[in-house]
């Protein structure tokens, strides 16, 4: 995170924060006040799921494809690439368009209950294709 002088520092234990974030928070797992200390929780969490639709084959969808997917989410949510997985990948073959292939990737970003809500708001169409797009996913 980025102090009040504007350098990067190194968040406390159990707390995370997104890239130019200026505020540390609890990691999921882990509860406190932003800023720290985060103590252990055993019931903290909440999954936020969603699919996305990819125009691309699972051919396409490579490693390298899927880490720049995780990274793109997280920066649409503002979350730690950590936080977000992929639960699954299907193609899709539409009928109207020969040939066009899609992907349905279900993904599933656990944080902090408090931050659930926030977390699923941002998680729109508009904010993912651009992030994704700024990740090099069209």
């Amino acid at each position: 995170f980025k102090s009040a002088g504007g350098t990067c520092e190194t968040c406390p234990a159990n707390s995370d924060s997104s890239s130019g974030s200026v505020l540390c928070y609890c990691s999921a797992g882990f509860t406190g006040n932003d800023g720290g200390p985060c103590n252990a929780c055993s019931d903290c969490t909440s999954v936020v799921t969603f699919t996305a639709t990819l125009a691309m084959s699972i051919a396409e969808f490579s490693a390298s494809s899927r880490d720049a997917y995780v990274n793109g989410v997280a920066e649409a949510l503002n979350v730690v690439s950590s936080s977000v997985a992929i639960a699954s990948v299907a193609e899709q073959f539409t009928r109207r368009r020969l040939l066009a292939t899609t992907l349905a990737v279900a993904t599933t970003v656990t944080v902090p209950k408090d931050k659930a809500s926030s977390v699923a708001t941002a998680a729109t169409s508009e904010k993912l294709n651009t992030a994704l797009a700024s990740s090099g996913i069209s």
